[in-house]
């Protein structure tokens, strides 16, 4: 075996006890100069180089020498004196230097590591938002919003340094006095780097919108860390752009994991906002922190009372529905009566702002249906990614001719083969030359609605630059010829939705806002998954734009209470309504019941229902 040298293991130890850190290191600086200082005292006494004998009086000598870095003069001592003291004082200097540095670069590593922000969070009931992307901030946005008038915090986590996050935050995020936002730079894969965030004592952990990957990843790190503390109410609400990394656990209220498929979120919106022009608004509306919510509360003098009757006399908010400890009911039969563990669900301005009205003479609605409507609607949708098989399974209920134009056209094909059950739908796949103005002239003439799909296979900037450059042509084609077809685009970020200005109105769907906006609403309160999920597809209760006309409601001074009467007798709950003057939209969503409104024949009302 081969034998070490002695300087080799010095320098092992040495390495060791540096790795240790800055007070390992200053320990072996004070070692050595006690040795030292033993070492020059036993040699002065030795060739009794001082001017005392004793032991203690001779290493305070060169003690002090060495600590005050002193140099002697000619005249202190024999020359044997002043040369180890001349040799204290350059061990006094180096040994000072050494300390020095060490200290400095102790200072120096823990003013990096505060700059990063690698301290626990001490919060208890926080917000975590794992994931920053610069340009994004629609997600802290709404979650700030989210705290209204209450006192909060966010702790945003991302492999970025601290002080670049919270500049970039405060100088785009309106962060109001009573919110804290704090910032910390860590591998937000890493369970143990995670624990700084104290994801176990927040309310909830909101995973930011990103790579698929790494999105699974960051939630089973926080899962795990999670679940070694079994009090914990921690929920976690992630989004993926693809459902196939969607973990599928347990929907009740004991499952800590809530994933989302943002392509299947954004997919189920461009079915209904593609035939209803306007809608885009009203989810986003609906959606954002800004106006109107949805809350679920008991409301004094509902038992006993039918769910038609609650509706007919609420003040303060839009009545959408009843929940229990089975969950959220949207839209129940109006005779059904509540119960003593009913609440009531409803779309207003303000948590706890519902009451009844105690004077109204309440009417029972007549049943009424609404004819189905006639004639064959033209859609035409640009572009292919694999949320077409959902977008055409969620198209609302009437007859639809959808032809599909894209250079894929075999996988376009697969997806249409994928869509059973759905007999009122013709859907044709065309591979054609839209760069030619002529080709797309031709092919948008005879469409009631165009869908511009977003190539997922770019980088998002390229996608979203597709877009753009196909909403200038069909605007131009639009109002060069007359046409009145609408347009939805589907778009990747909000920052390059911005740079459109385009005088007719359009549909945008934008996949980072929307699903920061659902994450935001469902981190305030986690029931409303199972509202969000009937509401975004084609089961259940959805959201309509009805004409005025339809619901008996037009050419009339009428109050809104008196629209809510005639709606439900059709089977719809109001939640507003949306006047289209000049061709442009102005929406009012939960207004008051005793307002009144003349709305014309076209004007919608903003609706709840099943078909």
């Amino acid at each position: 075996m081969k034998q070490f040298k002695f300087k080799d293991r010095l320098q092992y130890w040495l390495d060791k006890k540096m790795a240790r850190g800055t007070v390992s290191m200053i320990r072996v600086l004070v070692t050595a100069t006690a040795v030292f200082v033993l070492l020059a005292t036993i040699i002065m006494l030795i060739f009794k180089l001082g001017e005392s004998d004793g032991f203690i009086a001779n290493m305070w000598d060169v003690l002090i020498t060495t600590i005050g870095e002193e140099w002697p003069h000619s005249g202190d001592g024999n020359l044997g004196y002043v040369i180890m003291t001349s040799l204290s004082a350059c061990m006094g200097l180096m040994f000072t230097s050494i300390l020095i540095g060490i200290i400095t670069s102790g200072i120096e590593e823990r003013l990096n590591e505060m700059r990063k922000g690698t301290s626990k969070v001490l919060e208890r009931g926080h917000t975590v938002v794992l994931g920053f992307t610069p340009g994004e901030y629609s997600l802290i946005k709404e979650l700030v919003e989210g705290f209204g008038g209450r006192r909060g915090t966010v702790v945003v986590a991302e492999d970025s340094p601290r002080e670049d996050m919270e500049n970039l935050i405060y100088e785009n995020v309106d962060v109001p006095s009573r919110v804290d936002v704090i910032c910390r730079t860590i591998d937000i894969t890493d369970q143990s780097e995670l624990a700084c965030c104290s994801p176990a004592w927040a309310s909830s952990v909101v995973i930011s919108p990103g790579d698929n990957e790494r999105v699974l990843k960051t939630a089973l790190s926080v899962e795990s860390a999670i679940s070694s503390d079994p009090d914990t109410t921690t929920k976690i609400i992630a989004t993926v752009q693809n459902s196939k990394y969607v973990i599928q656990q347990r929907k009740g209220e004991e499952s800590n994991l809530i994933m989302l498929s943002t392509g299947d979120i954004v997919a189920r919106l461009i079915a209904h906002c593609s035939t209803q022009p306007g809608l885009s608004g009203v989810f986003t509306d609906i959606f954002n922190y800004e106006g109107s919510e949805f809350y679920e509360e008991k409301v004094p003098g509902t038992i006993g009372k039918t769910f038609g009757e609650v509706v007919q006399i609420a003040n303060g908010g839009s009545v959408v529905g009843i929940s229990n400890k089975n969950g959220i009911r949207l839209n129940p039969s109006p005779g059904l009566r509540l119960r003593a563990d009913d609440k009531i669900v409803y779309f207003g301005s303000n948590r706890g702002s519902m009451s009844l009205e105690e004077n109204y003479d309440y009417e029972r609605p007549v049943s009424k249906e609404i004819p189905e409507p006639v004639g064959v609607k033209n859609l035409i949708i640009i572009g292919f990614n694999e949320t077409l098989t959902t977008i055409l399974r969620e198209l609302p209920e009437r007859r639809h001719d959808v032809t599909v134009v894209t250079d894929k056209t075999d996988a376009a094909q697969r997806a249409i083969n994928r869509v059973r059950n759905r007999e009122e739908i013709q859907v044709t796949v065309q591979n054609t030359d839209l760069s030619d103005v002529e080709n797309l002239e031709n092919i948008v003439k005879p469409m009631d609605y165009i869908v511009l799909l977003s190539d997922r296979s770019m980088e998002d900037d390229e996608a979203d630059t597709e877009i753009m450059l196909m909403l200038f042509k069909l605007h131009d084609i639009r109002e060069r010829l007359g046409l009145s077809f609408s347009i939805t685009a589907e778009m990747k970020r909000e920052k390059n939705r911005e740079l459109v200005f385009l005088k007719d109105p359009t549909d945008f769907i934008i996949a980072s806002n929307i699903s920061s906006m659902i994450m935001a609403q469902i981190a305030g309160n986690f029931r409303l998954r199972y509202l969000f999920d009937e509401l975004l597809s084609n089961r259940g209760s959805e959201i309509y734009l009805r004409t005025a006309e339809s619901i008996g409601c037009s050419d009339e001074r009428i109050t809104i209470r008196e629209v809510r009467h005639r709606a439900i007798e059709f089977g719809y709950l109001v939640m507003g309504y949306l006047l289209r003057e000049r061709g442009e939209g102005d929406l009012h969503m939960d207004p008051d019941p005793e307002s009144k409104v003349t709305l014309r024949p076209d004007d919608y009302l903003v609706v709840v229902g099943k078909k």
